[in-house]
């Protein structure tokens, strides 16, 4: 693995207020200061990168007490924190607060009367910056050791049900790592196996071994870089030895509360797969593939995909079980040659101008749409 990556590709916590953009970091100004200016309507606050405020693990994080009449928060490097947002348009009724994200809301997500969301992706920012540090080689599928690979740093509700069944049902040809976060950092949703919750049949021997075996166990590859560059480093033979890797994102819930959650929400987990030429089994929010497809990408795959565009949680990851087990049933040399053409296609276009100039498109195009009705 390289470590030669420059620190912070995604950006730190930056405040801007009215139109002073002075302060902008050179990377938050490559993002922003082109067109933020257009979401000002009187006093306006600006949170840029504002990554779980609630948490408050960042002094930019605290929105200064006083009036304003616009408050325009924006994230990146993780999925918004709802409950946070809503809590804060209740506590400001009387202001405009706009939230600019990957994700835009979905029906029935039920947005407080006072919360605009513009869809704005900062992927080429990153991308551009990175790939004059990147070493990843492509390798193709046919020369590839594994057949398929899964990793996971912070436990999960269902990252550690892939994990049960990857280890209970598919050893062989498997490169795997599990709960190797050094802090000890869980999901509050890890919580729920331990609790006796009705489940579907096939989640429970899961859920059962998760609990004899997995709990109090880690697997490790290598060390993992707690570095938000090295999120994206794909020279690891995970992606560029695998023909697959399984996504295992956090933010794998579509619906919480019945709310239907903004998504699906994209991080490092699914492109690095990408990036490293190894198709991609997303476990995930619903309508990843479709969602990348919009940038360009190809999923032609010889498993169906449909399991990605059911709506329930539950559903949909038992389905994507039923697809790893087909992944694993077929022969190895088919299924490299099946996945070959689409992942030699990822990797190149991710690298490619023809990407960047398809989100710097996207962009424009819902900046426009928004600023008219805005």
């Amino acid at each position: 693995m390289i470590n030669h990556f420059p620190k912070d590709p995604i950006f730190d916590p930056e405040i801007i207020v009215n139109n002073d953009l002075s302060k902008l970091s050179d990377r938050a100004a490559r993002l922003y200061q082109h067109w933020i200016l257009e979401l000002c309507q009187g006093r306006t606050f600006f949170g840029l990168n504002y990554e779980w405020p609630s948490l408050q693990w960042h002094p930019n994080l605290i929105v200064p007490k006083g009036f304003y009449d616009t408050y325009v928060f924006s994230w990146g490097f993780e999925d918004w924190d709802h409950l946070w947002l809503r809590q804060f348009c209740q506590e400001h009724k009387d202001s405009q607060v706009i939230v600019i994200s990957d994700t835009e809301f979905k029906e029935g997500y039920n947005a407080p009367p006072n919360l605009k969301c513009l869809v704005h992706h900062y992927w080429h920012v990153l991308f551009e910056e990175m790939f004059v540090y990147d070493r990843t080689p492509f390798v193709p599928s046919s020369q590839r050791q594994y057949r398929c690979s899964s990793l996971v740093n912070k436990p999960s509700y269902f990252k550690a049900l892939a994990t049960a069944h990857l280890m209970m049902h598919h050893r062989e040809s498997l490169l795997m790592s599990w709960n190797t976060n050094k802090n000890q950092e869980i999901c509050g949703s890890l919580g729920f196996l331990d609790l006796e919750l009705p489940v579907a049949p096939k989640l429970q021997p899961l859920i059962e071994y998760y609990l004899s075996h997995l709990k109090s166990t880690t697997i490790s590859l290598d060390d993992f870089v707690v570095d938000r560059m090295q999120f994206y480093n794909s020279d690891h033979p995970a992606y560029n030895n695998c023909i697959v890797n399984l996504s295992n994102e956090t933010y794998s819930q579509s619906l919480i509360d019945g709310l239907p959650m903004p998504g699906p929400y994209i991080t490092e987990k699914s492109w690095k797969p990408l990036l490293g030429g190894a198709a991609l089994m997303p476990l995930s929010r619903m309508n990843t593939y479709k969602y990348m497809e919009n940038f360009g990408f190809c999923f032609d795959y010889p498993w169906d995909r449909s399991f990605d565009q059911i709506p329930g949680d539950i559903d949909r990851f038992v389905s994507a079980l039923g697809v790893i087990d087909e992944i694993f049933a077929m022969d190895m040399s088919k299924l490299s040659a099946a996945v070959a053409e689409s992942s030699r296609h990822n990797y190149y276009h991710i690298r490619s101008q023809d990407f960047f100039n398809r989100v710097r498109q996207i962009n424009n195009e819902h900046l426009a749409k928004f600023v008219n009705q805005y």
